[in-house]
């Protein structure tokens, strides 16, 4: 039987070289599980913010946030707005941003659901920029090292973690 010892280190600990591997390779494949259901409720405030009402069982957000062509943030569901329903849907497989949105507007002028789209337009671009600054953050070498120092990772002198 062979033994071997390996030192390990806090990220604190760590040159900058190895810092900023481990940094890259945690960027690689961090997950957010709470992403989705926190776009969704900042989506539920900003809807009641423009006086939009929404069925909460057919609210859904769609959005593509990873800095590429045809990125964006887009929400299907059923809305009431000025007293009409507006049912929006999603109208294309590929991408997920507001100009992929198709909506049912019956019952609305042309020039009122021009106004609701002004409303829709502006929602679903604020909502995107939150997106990627809670991306940019949850990303960040602070919110690493708390994430380090919160679960005690620990890593070799190159920076690759030893407890994943």
């Amino acid at each position: 039987m062979k033994e071997t010892t390996i030192k390990l280190y806090e990220y604190s600990e760590l040159s900058k070289k190895a810092q900023e591997y481990a940094l890259s390779k945690w960027r690689e494949t961090v997950d957010d599980p709470y992403m989705q259901s926190h776009m969704i409720n900042l989506l539920k405030e900003k809807l009641e913010e423009r006086g939009v009402k929404y069925n909460e069982d057919s609210m859904d957000v769609r959005y593509s946030l990873a800095s590429c062509q045809g990125d964006g943030f887009m929400f299907i569901g059923k809305l009431e707005w000025r007293g009409q329903t507006i049912t929006i849907t999603h109208g294309d497989h590929h991408y997920s941003h507001m100009y992929t949105a198709r909506f049912d507007y019956e019952g609305l002028s042309d020039d009122e659901f021009g106004q609701f789209k002004v409303v829709y337009e502006a929602v679903c671009k604020e909502m995107e920029r939150i997106g990627y600054e809670h991306i940019e953050d949850t990303e960040s070498e602070e919110s690493f090292e708390q994430e380090c120092d919160a679960n005690e990772y620990t890593f070799e002198e190159n920076g690759k973690m030893r407890n994943v």
